[in-house]
């Protein structure tokens, strides 16, 4: 009796801890009982490598990328976002087990812009219970070579459906238009905003400021606030959502991160810096003195 207690003891330790919010209502499990349209608590989430992960110690994971957001690579790709359900079986024995399901929710892509002039950040949905697809919409300055994505500009998280009408009206050479996405209606908003630490004084420049994002639903309700003070990929979900609300922002704040580190290296700016190039070329064969002919 006593040896079978000290299993049962060992396989209570071995167990991932329950998650809780500021009530006591469990965070796991929960969508096996009520389904897709439960709705969880607020919480602050972590992204550490590819895991997302609550803000409570031993926590465990509740996503996984299949690489990590910030060494995406900088061409053209697509990653998949997975969800991880985690339950208790019980073996041939009747000893209890953890277990972990993983749900592919969502496959985000960066596409070229000839595919998808507007919305080059994707998530693509993989499951019928989802929002469905999603793009970060480019705003239409963007088109004028204005600088991608304003830093303080808002950006919109929108619905994408295909062209129902096959691009009707525009020239035969535009196939890419013609099956690119469109908009079928706005889900977030995110726009960065900076804020300062408590004690810092009014105006003046220092290192202890930092930015913020803060998401906000289409009703133009406050979602969550996207944090990075420590260093760490944090976002602080202030209010409670369904399980798609909470797969969707998850997937597209992957993308939002994803966008700015792909913006934040350098750039390569093509036939403008050949064009560079061949003129630096130029400039020195003219400075070259000629040779002396005999």
């Amino acid at each position: 009796m006593s040896g079978q207690q000290t299993g049962d003891d060992d396989d209570e330790q071995l167990r991932p801890p329950a998650y809780f919010d500021a009530e006591g209502r469990s965070l796991r499990g929960a969508s096996h009982e009520h389904g897709e349209a439960e709705r969880l608590p607020p919480v602050i989430l972590i992204m550490a490598g590819r895991f997302v992960h609550p803000e409570t110690a031993r926590a465990a994971p509740l996503y996984e990328l299949s690489q990590d957001v910030d060494r995406l690579a900088r061409c053209y790709s697509t990653h998949t976002l997975e969800r991880l359900e985690h339950g208790v079986a019980l073996t041939a024995r009747n000893v209890p087990r953890i277990t972990r399901r993983r749900r592919r929710v969502y496959n985000l892509k960066h596409v070229s812009p000839a595919l998808s002039p507007s919305f080059p950040f994707q998530a693509e949905a993989l499951s019928r219970q989802s929002l469905g697809n999603l793009g970060l919409c480019r705003p239409a300055a963007a088109l004028l070579r204005v600088p991608y994505f304003q830093p303080e500009g808002a950006c919109r998280v929108v619905l994408l459906k295909e062209r129902r009408d096959g691009g009707a009206g525009l020239p035969k050479g535009y196939n890419a238009y013609r099956h690119a996405e469109t908009e079928a209606g706005q889900v977030f908003e995110f726009q960065q905003r900076q804020w300062k630490q408590k004690g810092d004084v009014k105006g003046e420049s220092g290192s202890d400021s930092y930015c913020q994002y803060e998401w906000v639903m289409a009703d133009g309700g406050r979602l969550a606030i996207e944090d990075d003070a420590d260093g760490q990929h944090k976002l602080v979900v202030t209010s409670a959502v369904t399980r798609q609300t909470m797969d969707a922002l998850v997937a597209c704040w992957c993308l939002r991160l994803w966008r700015h580190n792909y913006e934040a290296e350098p750039a390569f700016h093509g036939w403008s810096k050949f064009t560079n190039k061949v003129r630096d070329v130029r400039q020195k064969l003219a400075m070259a003195p000629t040779p002396s002919t005999f």
